[in-house]
């Protein structure tokens, strides 16, 4: 079995501690050994999502994972305990897979960048409506995000677009 994990600083997966009957069992996971191959010293934090059921994730990974990183074999080493009783390490092989969206870029413009320009598009206070320039405010009235030049129809002849900030 084989888990995925997006390129960056983060990381995290899902464990689930199965019983000898097939049902989900309360495990403790130890964040002291378990550990992520390609950054041995970084501590996870554990939440419990549900009976038997863990999210364990890395922050603030540096260097940044990479598909690169896939031709050294990446497994993440889990240990924990059920019933006070320790289980031998557990090795769950990970592939890292490139971010498509988030770290790409929408026409020249980064995740974020598109994000705050298409807020502003849809709930930015408005000025100029009914003239040849029209101006939409960022929505936390910040910065100009859209400036645009109009003819009397309304038709958009030049458009500055600001992600910034």
């Amino acid at each position: 079995m084989e888990q995925s994990i997006e390129q960056g600083t983060t990381a995290a997966i899902i464990v689930n501690v199965i019983g000898e009957d097939g049902n989900h069992i309360a495990a403790s996971i130890n964040t002291a050994t378990t550990r992520l191959s390609t950054h041995p010293s970084a501590t996870p934090t554990v939440t419990q999502r549900d009976t038997g059921v863990y999210l364990i994730k890395w922050t603030g990974l540096s260097p940044a994972l990479s598909p690169s990183d896939n031709d050294n074999g990446v497994s993440v080493e889990v240990n924990g305990t059920i019933s006070g009783t320790a289980w031998t390490s557990y090795h769950i092989p990970v592939k890292i897979v490139r971010r498509t969206l988030a770290d790409g870029d929408i026409d020249g413009y980064t995740l974020e960048q598109a994000m705050k320009i298409c807020l502003a598009a849809l709930a930015g206070k408005v000025s100029g409506a009914g003239t040849t320039s029209i101006t939409i405010r960022s929505a936390d009235d910040s910065a100009d995000r859209i400036v645009a030049t109009v003819d009397s129809n309304g038709n958009r002849s030049a458009v500055t677009l600001d992600g910034a900030g």
